[in-house]
């Protein structure tokens, strides 16, 4: 049996990764045609194969995110394939910013937004989740903890404000740094 922080460390894996990959999967599903054309501009594709990549993403997504509803055994293979997409992603912003390109990545849904650091830094914060529930189940097995309690429902507030956050990280940023900029701006004269 877990302890309680470890259950409530499992349970907060859990749904982030839940959370994370069903949201980017709708949103893809939403706008397949702009995701699509994301997956051909990062790896510099042709068409027919850049489709079904597209597809198998999303696929993939979908599955991590049943996995973390499943639990149990399925929760190392979820975790593990969260992990690996989640680097794999960070690879290929990488790869496209070191090349320069102009290019954005419509990884949670569709967006004119070109591909910047403060997606990496995403992925990179995202990646220590899955790496943690990982280190979770592998030490103390796999979490019982429900929602449902009053445990439960301050870990899913956690989980919205950690998700949110993350996802909005670029104007989370941006929002600070204008903040500081106001700080220092002189004063105007009257």
């Amino acid at each position: 049996m877990l302890a309680p922080f470890s259950e409530h460390a499992m349970l907060f894996c859990r749904m982030v990764i839940w959370t994370v990959f069903t949201l980017a999967a709708v949103n893809k599903l939403r706008d397949l045609s702009s995701f699509t054309d994301s997956i051909r501009s990062l790896l510099s594709l042709p068409a027919s194969y850049a489709r079904p990549l597209a597809q198998a993403v999303i696929i993939v997504e979908l599955l991590i995110g049943l996995m973390m509803l499943v639990g149990g055994a399925a929760l190392q293979w979820g975790f593990s394939t969260a992990l690996f997409l989640l680097l794999a992603f960070s690879a290929t912003l990488v790869n496209s910013l070191a090349r320069g390109r102009q290019v954005s990545c419509n990884c949670f849904g569709s967006t004119t937004d070109p591909v910047s650091p403060a997606d990496v830094i995403r992925n990179i914060l995202l990646s220590l989740v899955p790496a943690a529930g990982m280190y979770v189940a592998l030490e103390w097995g796999p979490a019982t903890a429900s929602p449902v309690s009053w445990d439960g429902i301050v870990v899913l507030a956690s989980v919205v404000v950690w998700v949110t956050v993350s996802l909005h990280l670029r104007q989370v940023s941006w929002a600070f740094s204008n903040a500081a900029t106001e700080d220092h701006a002189p004063a105007k004269e009257m």
